[in-house]
């Protein structure tokens, strides 16, 4: 049996009954036969003595003893009812106490043999009175019916027969035993008083004449006399408490607490002790040195007090050195940001040094003082833990700093931090084996809440020894810079504080976790949020993850709140790796951010300060300090159910200058109102292996929006490699895109730069500079390059200026592009899958636009390579000014070109916004197509089909179908087959054409078959056209086309050049206003013909 303070009995017993129909007599005896005796701290009872804190130790026992009754059959009643009643006592025997005696009297009805019904009532002097009702079935079975194959529950009806009075002695030979199966236990506390520990008395109170005793009836009446106490030693207690219940105030103290001592205020109610909590916070107030000095090995307490630190030259107002398992809780700290400038003192300089040889000088004589400052640089275990106490006006609210071996946890839970600089400073710049904890904390008007982490020895180099000298470890411990353990920051709540939380690893080795779970960043009335929450590596070794969880950034902040009215910071979360060596994932998960300037920045970033000053930092920096400027990135990033509203930007993460091995995922996530793009991912200038993966997401944008520049978000998804080389797929799919400029724009190409100019930082200003350093090669070339598949399936995308656009511009791509089962509705332009690039291109844009310093044009001019097959297949497009535009434009392709089984139906639209213009007249003059499919001014080789397509125009001003080669080189076939159009102003445009302009002229050279078949034309303005341009080797079929109710010719097919074979059979023209199939033929054409139709 357990008792109700969970301690295990078990016990033995025999007892002895005699029964007959008028009388019984019953005795049973209990004996305990494992430990009778356990302590019970729960009923300690603690108090203060003259000069120790006393205790009585409270106990739970096991008795033996006996119980007894004698019972009649009361008559009359019995004769129906039986009915019998007891009367009995019970004697237990304790050891150490009173020995309990009671009463116990008891009733028993049996209305039926099957029944009994009990009432009973015991008494004694412990336990006083308590009643018991109750009762049990007396089921009937029999074993010889059981083995004989009979009904061992034959006789139960018997059982239920009422009121036929008491049994006979026989059938009460099966009765229940009646005995007590409880162990009687009973809890107690000795009247002993025990000494636990030496208590030091403090009262302010106390006038006599010697200052006191530091007994409980004569305190000292003043910090001055405790370390001359006898009692001052490690393990006492210093209490300070109050007679009056005013709070006293105790100046200039500064009191050294030996090992294991507990300072103690009386506001404090020790929950164990049950003493204090009846008296205000005694106020300790500095002066020239801290007001507590923990010395060396620890295991201090403070608690319960007030102190004031009326310094400003970083004096802290408690201060340890190589201390574990101290405990600093409910205390209130007030503390001084600059303007009073007090002497040197010995436990820390106050004076100015410079940092990095010449840079900003720093004056220490006035810049504000420190509440709690632990710093170890030695060997240390034992927890530090700081909880319940409030800082105030602090230069650095709490500093914890190790620079030796350190095995612990640093636990900070429960504070509140009021416009402390900083609110709460961790760093390990030696070993460390352990934890850094920090939860359930408020930050309100600090400047940075939260800054943990681990440092290497290229940091601590480059403050070359201008570091005050408290903050400096002697003989340092163990390896410098490694930290073994996790970084835990969660259910804080940051108000008005710029910078939330900073942690990670600089330099060094790290091994752990970082964890920023379930916290509130917000915006205040005077300071707004500037960063939520950043983890990162630089420039060191990271091998474990970094974890954000259920965070909330700006969802209550004021109105107008924040800078530039982002109330939820310009940045709420920033993660990854810089310069160094990164080993684990990244994972954002569940947060919600409201109007927040850039949502999630995460990812890698190699030579970040070589990008910065490529030539000053690089020499003077990063060599002599041996910095990893690698930055490799080995893991996954993942974002996903985040809520991302009315902000900048959602999410910018990938790979800049770096190596990054692993999968890029953001799923299932929510953005609304943002400004520029919901979903950004990139690799830039850097090497990339595994996939892009977005899938799930929702982005929308509002009516009425005011938005940048446009009344909705620029872009919902946007994929680059820009300058890099990617190795991997992109997979974007089942999103939700409505009302924004793009749904989505993937992109390879080599250095955008070129196009929007120069970088706004210090940085080389010729574009070959800057290519060359970025890549890392004296003659890099352009070397984006792409190798891996890209598939854009199952989205959905609602009133967007441009659909989905996929383009290799200027880079080399090895792969294949999917674009299959999306639907696009009220786009201007719907779906561009294209390979760009080439001087020939440029050429031609220079004669469109008119300008031959053209940006587009240079933009366009790099060559661009496409090795792989393009697919946009079964998509569902509306659109007004360009449904489906996919092929080759510029560059050279080595694949197929698939476009099949589309719907676009074209429509009218209100006029495009400024960056549409020049589809509507410009680059591609007045042009409006459902598909574009084909090659321009580059060299393709493959196939192309342009089948099972459905091309409607409600609008009769676009071209239905434009397939085939323009100023290019063509090497492959081409089919166009089963195509439905109606009511375009040209049903098709198909063929090789030529281009002569002011810079040149370019041929347009096909070679392989051309097939126009089984397609169906009706109400079109003009009918199909196929043109062979000035070079065409191959042959031309055209067969089983229906052509129908066009307003001028049926088909034209027009053979400038070449000597292709024409086969034109099996077609339908009719109800035509003009000419039914128009031939036309060079006169030197050599070729065969076959026209029957």
């Amino acid at each position: 049996m357990r008792s109700r303070h969970e301690f295990g009995y078990q016990q033995v017993g025999f007892g002895l009954e005699a029964l007959s129909k008028w009388l019984d007599v019953r005795f049973n005896y209990y004996q305990p036969i494992n430990d009778r005796r356990n302590r019970i701290k729960s009923l300690d009872k603690y108090s203060f003595g003259s000069t120790d804190l006393l205790v009585s130790h409270g106990y739970e026992e096991a008795l033996k003893g006996f119980d007894a009754e004698v019972g009649v059959l009361v008559p009359f009643i019995s004769n129906y009812v039986e009915t019998r009643a007891y009367v009995g006592g019970y004697w237990y025997d304790s050891e150490i106490r009173q020995d309990i005696e009671g009463r116990k009297y008891r009733i028993e009805v049996r209305p039926c043999r099957l029944v009994n019904l009990q009432l009973e009532v015991k008494n004694d002097y412990l336990r006083e009175t308590d009643t018991f009702i109750g009762g049990y079935f007396d089921i009937p079975f029999s074993m010889a019916d059981l083995f004989c194959c009979g009904n061992p529950f034959k006789s139960f009806k018997s059982y239920l027969n009422f009121f036929k009075g008491a049994r006979t002695v026989r059938q009460r030979m099966t009765e229940k035993v009646v005995r007590d199966r409880h162990v009687v236990v009973h809890a107690y506390r000795e009247k002993r008083k025990r000494k636990v520990a030496d208590i030091i008395y403090v009262n302010q109170d106390n006038q006599a004449p010697d200052g006191g005793k530091g007994t409980f009836k004569d305190p000292y009446s003043s910090f001055d006399l405790v370390p001359s106490d006898p009692r001052y030693k490690p393990g006492s207690i210093v209490y300070v408490f109050s007679w009056d219940k005013k709070a006293d105030t105790y100046q200039d103290v500064s009191i050294a607490l030996k090992p294991n001592m507990v300072l103690w205020g009386q506001w404090y109610r020790d929950p164990r002790f049950h003493l204090g909590g009846d008296g205000p916070r005694p106020i300790l107030a500095s002066g020239d040195a801290p007001v507590v000095i923990l010395e060396s090995g620890g295991g201090q307490e403070v608690r319960g007090l007030a102190f004031v630190n009326k310094n400003s030259s970083l004096l802290p107002t408690i201060f340890g050195r190589n201390v574990g398992g101290v405990k600093i809780h409910h205390n209130a700290f007030l503390g001084r940001i600059g303007g009073l400038k007090a002497p040197d003192i010995p436990v820390l300089s106050s004076k100015s040094f410079s940092f990095m040889d010449g840079g900003m000088e720093l004056d220490l004589s006035s810049v504000g003082n420190l509440g709690v400052l632990v710093l170890n640089d030695g060997e240390v275990e034992g927890n530090i833990d700081v909880y319940d106490n409030s800082f105030s006006n602090h230069l650095v609210a709490l500093a914890v700093l190790n620079g030796g071996r350190y095995r612990g946890d640093v636990n900070v839970e429960g504070n509140v931090f009021d416009g402390d600089f900083l609110g709460v400073g961790v760093a390990n710049l030696g070993e460390w084996e352990g934890n850094i904890n920090i939860a359930r904390n408020t930050f309100d008007q600090s400047i940075v809440g939260v800054l943990a982490g681990n440092v290497g020895p290229a940091v601590l180099s480059l403050l070359n020894g201008a570091v005050p000298e408290a903050f400096l470890v002697e003989e340092p411990q163990g390896e410098l810079g490694l930290f073994q353990g996790d970084i835990n920051v969660a259910y804080n709540f940051f108000a008005g504080t710029p910078v939330g939380v900073i942690a990670g690893n600089v330099t060094g080795n790290y091994q752990g976790d970082i964890n920023v779970s379930y916290n509130s960043f917000q915006s205040g009335e005077d300071m707004p949020l500037v960063l939520g929450a950043l983890a990162l590596n630089a420039y060191g070794n990271f091998q474990g993850d970094m974890d954000f969880e259920a965070n909330e950034f700006g969802t209550s902040s004021p109105d107008d709140s924040g800078l530039f009215g982002f109330a939820g910071g310009i940045v709420g979360i920033a993660a990854g790796n810089v310069g160094g060596n990164f080993t684990g994932d990244v994972l954002v998960q569940g947060n919600r951010f409201a109007k927040t300037g850039l949502g999630v920045l995460a990812g890698n970033i190699g030579d970040v300060l070589g990008f910065l000053n490529p030539y000053k930092v690089r020499s003077e920096v990063q060599t002599p300090l041996g910095f990893n400027d690698e930055g490799v990135f080995t893991g996954n990033v993942k974002l996903t159910d985040n809520t991302f509203q009315d902000g900048g930007a959602g999410v910018l993460a990938g790979n800049i200058l770096g190596t990054f091995q692993g999968n890029l995922e953001i799923t299932d996530n929510t953005f609304s109102d943002q400004l520029l793009w919901g979903a950004a991912l990139g690799n830039l200038y850097g090497d990339f292996t595994g996939d892009f993966t977005v899938a799930g997401n929702t982005f929308t944008s509002q009516e009425g929006m005011d938005g940048l520049y446009l009344d909705r978000t620029w872009a919902g998804v946007l994929a680059l490699n820009m300058g890099g080389t990617f190795t991997g797929d992109w997979d974007i799919s089942g999103n939700t895109f409505q009302r924004v400029g793009l749904g989505v724009g993937a992109l390879n190409t080599y250095d955008l730069s070129v196009w929007v100019g120069e970088f706004p930082i210090p940085y080389p200003t010729a574009q070959s500079e800057r290519v060359a350093y970025i890549s890392t090669n004296e003659d890099p070339g352009y070397s984006a390059v792409m190798g891996g598949n890209i598939n854009i399936t199952g989205n959905t995308v609602q009133d967007a200026y441009a659909g989905l656009a996929v383009a290799n511009l200027g880079g080399d791509m090895t792969g294949d592009v999917n674009v299959s089962g999306n639907t696009i509705s009220q786009s201007y332009v719907g779906i561009v899958a294209a390979n760009v690039g080439g001087e020939a291109l440029a050429a031609i844009v220079r004669d469109y636009t008119g300008d031959s310093d053209s940006d587009l044009a240079d933009f366009l001019s790099p060559p661009a390579s496409l090795t792989g097959n393009v697919r946009v297949e079964n998509n569902q497009v509306e659109a007004s000014l360009l449904g489906i535009a996919a092929g080759n434009a510029g560059g050279t392709w080595n694949g197929d070109l698939n476009v099949d089984g589309n719907g676009v139906t074209m429509v009218a639209m209100e006029e495009p916004p400024g960056l549409l213009e020049t589809m509507g007249g410009g680059f591609l003059g007045d042009m409006r197509a459902g598909i574009l499919a084909g090659n321009f001014a580059g060299d393709f080789s493959g196939n192309t089909s342009v089948s099972s397509n459905t091309v409607t125009d409600k609008e009769g001003e676009s071209i239905g179908l434009v397939v085939g080669n323009m100023a290019g080189t063509y090497t492959g076939n081409v089919s166009i087959t089963g195509n439905t159009v109606t009511g375009a102003y040209r049903a098709m445009m198909a063929g090789n054409t030529d281009y002569e302009g002011e810079s040149g002229t370019w041929n347009g050279s096909f070679t392989g078959d051309f097939t126009v078949s089984n397609n169906q034309f009706s109400g079109n303005e003009w009918g199909p056209e196929v043109y062979t341009g000035s070079s065409f080797s191959g042959s031309i079929s055209i067969t089983g086309n229906t052509v129908t109710d066009t307003n001028s010719s049926g088909m034209t097919i027009d053979v400038m050049g070449g000597h292709p074979d024409l086969i034109i059979e099996s077609n339908e023209v009719k109800g035509n206003q003009g000419h039914g199939i128009f031939l036309g033929l060079h006169r030197d054409y050599q070729g065969s013909v076959s026209i029957e139709n």
